[in-house]
Formats: C-alpha cells, structure tokens, sequence
C-alpha cells in the first residue's frame, strides 16, 4: 500500500512539484528528436552532393573518344564469350579492367550504359568516399567541401563518361589508403588484409601504377611504431601478384608473360618517347597554372597544405598531407630509366590518381574559413568548374562528332568498303563494340589501304568504295603523324580529281557544353573590343564545327590511285586485296 503525500501539500506547491517532475521527461524527448534529426541530416547531405555530381557527369556525358576503351572492350566481349586471347599490347591483358568491362557489360547490358555503367558509378563512389573519410576526420563541413570539389572536378567529369577505367582506378587507390588508415587506427589486422587486397588489385587494373605502394613506406614510417599489421597488409598484396602469376601460367603457359609485356611497354615508351610528357613540373603546371583540368582544385589544396603547415598537424591531418604529397612527389619525380635519365610519363588522366587527397585539403581549407568568405571561395569554384566540365565536353566532341556518322553509314554499306581518318576508324571500331559484336567487316579503314582493294571485272564507272573526308581531324593531337601516313582528315591528291561527291554524313549532338560554350562565347563579346576577339578567337578550334564530306570511288579512280601510289613506291609490300 502506497501512502499518496501529494495530496497532503497546498496547491501552488503541488503545481512546482509536478512541473519538476515532469520537465526531466521532456527533456530526453526533446534530446532524442535532435539525435534522430541529426541523423537524418548527416545523410541528406551526402545525398544532396551525390545527386548533384551525378547531374554534372549526366549533363556533360562525353562518350568515346575510341583510344584504349577499344581494346579494353574489345577484350571483355572475349571474356563473355570465354575467351581469354592471347596478345603482346598491355591493354589487352590487363585483366583487372577487362573483367570489370565485362562485368559492367553484364549489369547493364550493350550501348553506352554497359561501357561507362561502372566506371561512372566509381566516380560517384569517390565522391561519397572522400565526403565520409573527411567527415570522420575533420567533420561535417570539411566534408560537404571536399565532396563538392571533388564533384566538379572537370578532369573527373570528363572521365565518369569516357568510357576509361581511370575512376576505376583512382577509387580502388584511395580505397587502399582510406582502409589503410582505418587499420592504423584500429590496429586491425582484418583491415591491413583488407588494405593490401586493394593495393595489390591495382596491379591487376593498370601494372605500372603499382609503384604508388610506396606511399605506405612514407605512412608506416611517420607512425614511428612496429605494427604486427603491417605483415598482413604485405601478405594481402603479395597474394594479388602471385595470383597474377597463376593466372597467366594457366592461361598464357608463362607465370613472368605480364611481366615481360610490361617491361617491353616500359623500355619501348623510353625509346620512343610517346604517350605524355616527362617534365618533373606537368601535375603542378596542371594544377596551377593551366587549370582547365582541374579548376580552382590545386590552389585550394595548396592553401590546405599552408592552413596545417601553420601549427603542428594532429596524426590524421599529417596522414594526408603525406598522402597528397607522396603521390604527387612519386608520379612527377620516380625515374623509369637511369641512363639515360628518363622520368615516369604524365597524362592528365593519370591525376585521377592523387585528386582525392587534393579534394579532402581543398575541404579542409574552406572548412576553417568563417561561413561567408567559405562561400565567396567555393562559390567560384563550383561556377568555374562546372564551366571547364562543359568545355571538357566539347573538346571531345569537336574532335569526335563526326564519328558516329562514319560508323553508321558504313554499318548500313557494309558491302562497300568505306575508308577515312582516324577518328572515323576507331569510331567505326567503338559502335561495333556498344552493339555487342567483333565483327570487323564494317570497320572503316585506313586511307593507305586504299589501292588495296579488289579490282578485277566490272565497269570504269562502279563505285567500288566510299571515302569519308573529316574536317575535325585537324584538332586531333595526332594530325601531323596522320597526314604523313596518308590517312588524316585532308584527302590523298592523287584521289581529289576523280572523287565523286555524295553530300554531308549526319552529326552527333555535341551536348549540353556547347551551350555553356555559347554562353561563354557572349561573355567574352561584352569585353572591350581587341581583348573580346581574342578571346572570342581561342574557342573557335571547339566551336567551328564542319560536317564531314562522303565520296564514292569509281573503279577508274581507284586503279588511278593504285598506279600513281605504285609510282611513288608506296606497295612494295605485296598487297591484301580487301573486297
């Protein structure tokens, strides 16, 4: 039995008791609204930023070029048909790619969705990893402006649709380091495994990049503590390079076949001295000064580094300015060849590589900034990167958009052979491909092979063969080696006499950055008038779109051909009648 004592006290004191009582019980509701609220905002925003990059990557979506996107998919349609090959190109046999092409392919069907399907989504999947990884160790606001930097990252835009697996690639790198982190942290053993499986995966999607494991040299020693770990994280990318070697020795007959391509890839680019530049200063030049790569992304990141710099850092802010740095330092600096000297080569895709840690210094500046001048920093940036991103786009396509158009008409004349420029070739190739078939009959072919076609019986006047002239293969970077071989964008002299014309082929739509390049096009018209036209000038190369030109080939003309190229002494090799 219960004595009630309430009853007992006057009522002006009853109404305070009660009031007491009962505000510690709304408290914790009010508490747990707040928590429930909180939750659902760390999510909104990532979300949000998520949405939004994917919107950009849509918007500016630029597909093929037709470089190594061919071979890679050429050798995922042999893998779904389970068929390994056998090749000596490197891209052919770099099967971390070629499955996930094809796995890609297997998701999402043929066309543009099954080529760029997952390396579109690993793009995404880097943003959403820079925007938690920043959150964990910074919080919420480095993070929303290390995600956003990232998202309109022009150099990242560009590639979510160009059919490469350098997102691929650049998510698999970060992921190894993020986890790599997480096992310092927790002295994991599960997650040092975990970490060297990522790391030694990247042998698997692009060989010579495996040399970014020098980094956790640089991370193990700035822990200046023995951790058992580390053994595991050594096993875990050991177990990836033998399996390569179990791989090849089932499928090639040779464990060392990679190995062997990879060092023939190597001496041949120092001998050659192809495929980008070798200047220690290209990624800083990049990020610095010519930025239409990059943005605003380089300076933000270096003012990052200045803001940590200022005092002591804490262990997490040291781990990636280590981690930018490091990168930065081994892909500009590393020596592939001592005498003579040469250095590890750059592309500006191969930054895709090291923007993750610039993003996660960009958040990191910005964030330590008061709110409005944060905004009066991003502000621009988010402007000029989605600008660049436009203009990513139409660099592409004012190279490409006569490509599909050459590829369709000579699908529909497959009984005709059909020859132009390069791009209409790899096009050609890329169409082919996004159908699902390795049929190359329909492949148009080089201009040299020409006066190889078949030309016994028949009439002076049947056309024989069609020719496509592309006048944007003037801004192909390769023109000069094109026109030396007979095969660019101008039309062999001895054939112009003869050629009959047959009318413009059909354009691709350039997309959605022709319009901001329009709109950048009226900005520049509004500055005084010298300064307008050269501004005005310099967009000309990626604005001035000319169609492509078809001609037919008569017999007649084509043995013209044929006798003035035996003139010049160009078949003294026996020729491969083409029919």
């Amino acid at each position: 039995m219960w004595l009630d004592i309430s009853s007992l006290l006057p009522e002006r004191v009853r109404k305070i008791s009660n009031s007491m009582l009962i505000q510690p019980i709304q408290r914790p509701i009010r508490l747990t609204n707040q928590a429930g609220t909180g939750k659902t905002l760390s999510w909104i925003w990532p979300i949000l930023i998520l949405a939004f990059a994917a919107l950009i990557r849509l918007a500016f979506f630029r597909g093929a070029l037709g470089s190594d996107e061919i071979d890679y998919m050429t050798q995922a349609r042999h893998v779904l048909s389970g068929d390994l090959g056998r090749s000596t190109y490197i891209g052919d046999i770099r099967y971390g790619i070629n499955t996930f092409q094809a796995l890609s392919f297997r998701l999402f069907g043929n066309g543009l969705a099954g080529a760029a399907g997952l390396y579109f989504a690993c793009s995404l999947a880097s943003i959403l990893l820079a925007y938690f990884f920043a959150q964990h160790v910074w919080g919420r606001r480095s993070a929303i402006w290390a995600a956003l930097a990232l998202a309109v990252l022009p150099i990242d835009v560009a590639l979510a649709g160009s059919l490469n697996p350098d997102p691929y690639l650049g998510l698999f790198i970060a992921s190894s380091i993020t986890v790599f982190f997480f096992a310092q942290r927790r002295d994991s053993d599960v997650l040092y495994f975990l970490a060297g499986l990522l790391a030694g995966w990247v042998f698997w999607i692009k060989d010579e990049v495996i040399i970014f494991g020098a980094l956790f040299l640089f991370l193990t020693t700035s822990w200046r503590s023995w951790r058992r770990g580390w053994l595991w994280f050594l096993f875990g990318g050991v177990l990836c390079c033998v399996s390569d070697l179990i791989f090849f020795f089932v499928g090639y007959g040779d464990p060392f076949y990679h190995y062997s391509v990879v060092r023939h890839t190597v001496e041949q680019q120092a001998t050659t001295g192809t495929l980008g530049e070798t200047s220690a200063w290209t990624y800083l030049r990049l990020l610095l000064v010519n930025i239409y790569h990059t943005g605003l992304l380089g300076w933000f990141a270096l003012a990052g580094c200045v803001v940590a710099l200022r005092q002591r850092p804490e262990p997490e802010t040291r781990f990636v300015l280590i981690w930018a740095v490091g990168l930065l330092v081994i892909f500009s600096a590393l020596p592939v060849s001592f005498s003579p000297l040469h250095l590890i080569r750059k592309q500006a895709n191969y930054m895709e590589i090291f923007v993750m840690p610039l993003a996660l210094l960009a958040g990191f500046f910005l964030a330590r900034q008061r709110q409005g001048l944060a905004l009066a920093l991003g502000g621009p940036m988010m402007v000029l990167g989605v600008v660049l991103s436009g203009l990513e786009q139409q660099v592409i396509s004012a190279v490409a958009v006569n490509g599909p158009g050459a590829a369709a008409f000579a699908e529909a004349h497959a009984g005709t052979p059909v020859f132009g420029p390069l791009i209409a070739q790899r096009q050609s190739a890329v169409e082919r491909l996004l159908r699902g078939s390795l049929d190359s009959e329909v492949y148009i072919r080089p201009m040299a092979d020409l006066n190889k076609i078949s030309l016994v019986g028949g009439e002076a006047s049947d056309v024989v063969a069609y020719v496509v002239e592309d006048p944007q293969m003037r801004n192909w970077q390769g023109t000069e080696n094109e026109l030396r071989a007979d095969r660019g964008y101008r039309l062999p002299p001895a054939l112009s006499h003869c050629l009959i014309p047959r009318g413009q082929l059909d354009q691709k739509d350039p997309g959605l950055g022709r319009s901001v390049l329009a709109a950048l096009r009226g900005m520049f018209s509004l500055l005084p008038p010298p300064y307008a036209s050269a501004a005005i000038k310099s967009t000309d190369p990626i604005w001035q779109i000319e169609p492509a030109q078809l001609f037919a080939v008569t017999r007649e003309c084509a043995q013209q051909f044929r006798d003035q190229a035996r003139q010049r002494g160009s078949s003294e090799t026996p020729a491969v009648l083409l029919r």
